[in-house]
Parts: structure tokens; C-alpha cells; sequence
């Protein structure tokens, strides 16, 4: 898989995965276009594999690590908000240039889909849409209590063996502080390359370890390297609060026309 990179004309700069039809002859007519979870996550190994597994049954697919996940290029940190990954997300439709396409979100790309349905000015661009296990996408969704399901997580995973950067009490602290919030995400206590790459420190000792590109798994990126994969903590706590803080879509999303499912 090589890695292309694309300027976008919102300024972001993002890495590319093209997964083209493995069979031409049950080649699907309308491109479609992968938005992974995250905020600001790179694309996993899993992702790869279902990605690879569309194509093979002859979808023409497009993948791109929104802009400061992965090895997409980190953005400054006033620039991480929710709208920012809508606009990217029409920017690249455009750049790709093959009329309209079929979008694909999972999890908090599921999220920045279901915000780009809410424009109308996004959703013209878009054939159909498949909103899978969104994020919060507004305030109110932001905000709603009382989720039901499994009360703990513990026992669906194996244990965790590998170095844990949240261990280091600076580190600690910061994300502590944000999560309280009693710091902002673009506090300097962290820089935000630091931050990514004692994350994926942590992620690649076996945390998360299934979320980062198999050619990549066996080392761990140098500080100040944007090439290489990471994680922004900080960007993801900032484009939350933006969700939170942003108004209700619902009127938007009953407007729009867009096929989805």
C-alpha cells in the first residue's frame, strides 16, 4: 500500500489510501470514500482489511487519515474543531473529481458524515450515505446520559503489557486536567508532537496496538516526525468540545435528501 499525499484546498494536507477493484468485472459504478474513527486517529490495521475485503468485491475505494491523525500533516491546534473534517471531507470529493461519491463513517467519521449530511452545500456531493456507529455529532447528542449496555469493558480485551505514557506524571496531569476541563488542549505543559508520540508509544506496547498500520507496527514514530503515524489526544479532546458546544443538526438532517443508511 503506498501512501499518497493530497493538499486540499482548506489547507489540509492528508495521506491517501487507494484500494482499487480487486475484479473488475463486478466493478461497482460509484467511487466510494472511507471516513475512519478516531478524532484524528490513523487508519487501522482492521480498517486495511475491510477496506481490502470492499475491494475485492469490485468497490473502488478511497481512504483518507483526517488531518492530524496518521500520517496526515498536524494542523495548529486552533484548527481542530468539527467542522474542519466536514470541510475536508468536500475538499476531497472535489480533489477526487469523480462526481458523486458514496461515503462510508465509522465512528466519529460517522460523526463528521452525518455534520456533512446537515450542508447542504457537502451533501450535493454526496450518491449515499452509511453512517456506522457515530460519535456524538451535536450538543444535545453530546450531552445524552444514561447509555445502556455493558457496565464495564474489562475481560473483552486481554491485559495490557506494553508501556503506558499516561504512567508519566506530566503527561498524566495535562490529560487529567483536560478531561477535567481545567486545562485547554493547546496548553504548552505538552506539545502537541510530543503528546502524539507518547500516545502511540503506549498504543504500539499493546493499548491499542490493532489501530495503527501493519507496515508501521514495528516501530515507534520519532518526536517531531508528522510522517509517521499518531494520535493527538489533545486535537481529539478539542474537536469533542466543539461537539459539545455546537448547536442541534436535527432540523438540517430532516432537510436533507441524501439516501442514507
Amino acid at each position: 500500500m503506498v501512501t499518497q499525499h493530497w493538499s486540499l484546498a482548506t489547507g489540509s494536507r492528508v495521506a491517501v489510501y487507494h484500494y482499487p477493484p480487486a475484479n473488475p468485472g463486478t466493478r461497482h459504478p460509484i467511487p466510494l470514500v472511507y471516513l475512519n474513527g478516531g478524532p484524528v486517529r490513523g487508519i487501522s490495521v482492521l480498517d486495511h482489511r475491510f477496506l481490502q475485503l470492499l475491494a475485492r468485491q469490485g468497490y473502488d475505494v478511497y481512504a483518507y487519515e483526517q488531518a492530524g491523525g496518521g500520517r496526515s500533516d498536524l494542523l495548529p491546534m486552533s484548527q481542530y474543531t468539527i467542522s474542519r473534517p466536514v470541510r475536508d471531507l468536500a475538499a476531497f470529493i472535489d480533489r477526487l473529481n469523480k462526481g458523486k461519491v458514496d461515503v462510508l463513517g465509522f465512528s466519529s467519521g460517522g460523526a463528521v458524515l452525518t455534520r456533512a449530511l446537515a450542508d447542504p452545500s457537502v451533501a450535493a456531493s454526496l450518491h449515499r450515505a452509511i453512517v456506522a456507529e457515530p460519535g456524538p455529532m451535536d450538543g444535545p447528542t453530546a450531552h445524552i446520559t444514561g447509555h445502556e449496555g455493558r457496565k464495564s469493558a474489562r475481560g473483552l480485551a486481554s491485559a495490557m503489557t506494553g508501556p503506558r505514557s499516561t504512567h508519566v506524571p506530566r503527561y498524566a496531569v495535562a490529560f487529567g486536567l483536560m478531561r477535567l476541563g481545567l486545562l485547554t488542549p493547546d496548553t504548552g505543559l505538552i506539545g502537541q508532537a510530543e503528546g502524539d508520540n507518547a500516545f502511540t508509544a503506549a498504543d504500539l506496547g499493546s493499548d491499542t496496538a490493532s489501530a495503527y498500520c501493519a507496515r508501521d507496527a514495528h516501530r515507534i514514530p520519532a518526536e517531531d516526525t508528522t510522517q509517521n503515524f499518531s494520535f493527538s489526544p489533545a486535537a481529539s479532546l478539542r474537536i469533542q468540545q466543539t461537539v459539545k458546544d455546537s448547536p442541534s443538526i436535527a432540523p438540517h438532517l430532516r432537510q436533507s435528501r441524501t439516501p442514507r443508511c
